[in-house]
C-alpha cells in the first residue's frame, strides 16, 4: 500500500487513557444527578425546623402529635383558641395534660362546652395542690351552671387546698347560687374568701355576719370584714356606727379601711368628730383619717382638738399635712391664738414647712418668741427644695 494512503492507529496506552477519561466523566455526571435528586427529596429536618413549624400558625388538627411533644407557645395556643373546633380543643387538652400549660387550660375554658368542662372538673379533683388554683379559675371562667356546681362541690370537700381554691375562684362570680354559698361560708371556720367576696358584692343579709366577724375574728378576717362593710353602702351605716363606738382597736381598723362608700365615709367622719369632742383620743389612726379627709367639719374638729393639751400636737400635725389653703389659714389663726401654749406650738408648725402660700401668714405672725424662726422660714420660701404650691 502506498505510504500516503495509510492511517496512523493509536497505540494501546493512548486507548487506555481515553477509556479511563470517559469513565470518570460518566461517574461525575451520575454523582451530580444524585445530589440534585437528594436535595429535592423529602427527608428528616432539624429540631429547629420542627419548632418553627410549631410556632407558625399550623393548620389545626394536622400536627397534634408534634404539638403534644413540644412545649406550647402563647401564639400557638391563641391560634387554637380562636379556631375553637373540636380538633383544636382536643389538641389543647393534650397540651394541658402533657405540659400543665396555664395558657392552654385557660384556652380550654374559653372554648367551653361539655368536653372542656368534663376535662377541667376531672383535673380539679385530681390535681396537685399547686395546680388547683389554675383549674378552679378555669372553671370560673367557663362559668356555666354545671361549672359552678363543680366548684360548689369542691368548696364543700374536706381537702383544705381544694376547698380554698374553689372558694377563691367563686369570688369572681356574682350569681344567686354563689351568693348563697358565700353567705354560708361566712359562718364556717375559714371565712376569709367569703368575707372578701362581699367587698365587691352588696348583700344586706351579709351585714350581721360581717359585723360579728369584725368583732371576733382573727385580725386578717376582721380587717376584711370591715372593708366589706365599708363597701356595702347606706345599709351598713348602722353596723359601722356601732363598731366605731366599740373598743378602740375596732374603731381604728374602721378608720384604716382600704375603701369606703360615701355613706360609710360620712359615718366614719361623724363618729371620729364625736370621739375628738369627747376627748377620747390623743393620737393614732383617727388623726391619719382626718389628715386625708378634707371636709370642713373635720378641719373644725382638728382646730378644737388643738386646744385640748393631750391632742394639740396630733391635731396641729394633721392640719399641716392636709396641705389645703383652708387648713393653712386655720393653722395661722391658731398661731395667733389667745392661749400662748397653743399659739407657740401652732407657730412652730407653721414655720416648719413653709411655702409661698404662707408668706403673708408668716409676715403677720405676732409671736416674738418665733421671730427668728419666722425670718428663716421667709428666707426658705421659693428657695431650691422648697415645697411647690
Amino acid at each position: 500500500m502506498p505510504r500516503d494512503l495509510r492511517v496512523n492507529k493509536p497505540d494501546s496506552s493512548l486507548r487506555a487513557w481515553q477509556t479511563l477519561a470517559l469513565g470518570l466523566s460518566a461517574l461525575a455526571l451520575a454523582l451530580n444527578g444524585y445530589a440534585v435528586f437528594a436535595d429535592r427529596s423529602p427527608g428528616p429536618r432539624s429540631d429547629a425546623g420542627r419548632e418553627r413549624r410549631l410556632t407558625a400558625s399550623p393548620e389545626v388538627g394536622s400536627s397534634a402529635e408534634a404539638d403534644a411533644r413540644e412545649e406550647p407557645t402563647l401564639k400557638h395556643v391563641e391560634t387554637l383558641r380562636e379556631d375553637g373546633s373540636a380538633a383544636a380543643l382536643e389538641t389543647l387538652i393534650d397540651l394541658a395534660t402533657k405540659h400543665d400549660s396555664p395558657a392552654a387550660i385557660d384556652a380550654i375554658a374559653r372554648i367551653g362546652g361539655d368536653r372542656a368542662r368534663g376535662f377541667l372538673s376531672a383535673r380539679l379533683a385530681s390535681a396537685a395542690d399547686a395546680d388547683l388554683p389554675t383549674f378552679a379559675s378555669a372553671l370560673a371562667t367557663l362559668g356555666d351552671p354545671a361549672a359552678r356546681a363543680a366548684l360548689r362541690d369542691a368548696a364543700r370537700t374536706t381537702r383544705s387546698a381544694l376547698r380554698l381554691a374553689a372558694l377563691d375562684a367563686l369570688r369572681t362570680l356574682d350569681t344567686p347560687d354563689v351568693r348563697e354559698l358565700m353567705l354560708r361560708a361566712l359562718t364556717e371556720p375559714e371565712p376569709l374568701a367569703a368575707t372578701t367576696y362581699f367587698a365587691d358584692v352588696r348583700e344586706p343579709r351579709a351585714l350581721p355576719l360581717l359585723e360579728r366577724l369584725a368583732r371576733v375574728a382573727s385580725p386578717e378576717v376582721a380587717r376584711a370584714a370591715i372593708d366589706a362593710l365599708s363597701a356595702q353602702g347606706p345599709s351598713a351605716q348602722g353596723a359601722i356606727v356601732r363598731l366605731l363606738h366599740d373598743d378602740a382597736s375596732t374603731a381604728d381598723a374602721l378608720l384604716q379601711a382600704s375603701s369606703r362608700s360615701p355613706a360609710a365615709l360620712q359615718a366614719v367622719r361623724n363618729a371620729s368628730i364625736d370621739r375628738l369632742r369627747q376627748g377620747a383620743v390623743a393620737a393614732g389612726p383617727i388623726f391619719d383619717f382626718m389628715e386625708q379627709d378634707l371636709a370642713a367639719s373635720t378641719r373644725d374638729a382638728l382646730v378644737l382638738a388643738a386646744h385640748d393639751p393631750p391632742s394639740t400636737d396630733s391635731a396641729l400635725n394633721a392640719l399641716v399635712r392636709r396641705g389645703d389653703n383652708a387648713s393653712l389659714l386655720a393653722l395661722s389663726q391658731l398661731a395667733n391664738d389667745a392661749d400662748p401654749e397653743v399659739a407657740v406650738r401652732a407657730g412652730c408648725s407653721l414655720v416648719s414647712n413653709p411655702d409661698s402660700r404662707s408668706r403673708v401668714l408668716l409676715q403677720r405672725a405676732t409671736q416674738r418668741s418665733l421671730q427668728r424662726q419666722v425670718a428663716g422660714a421667709l428666707l426658705q420660701i421659693n428657695a431650691p427644695g422648697a415645697r411647690p404650691i
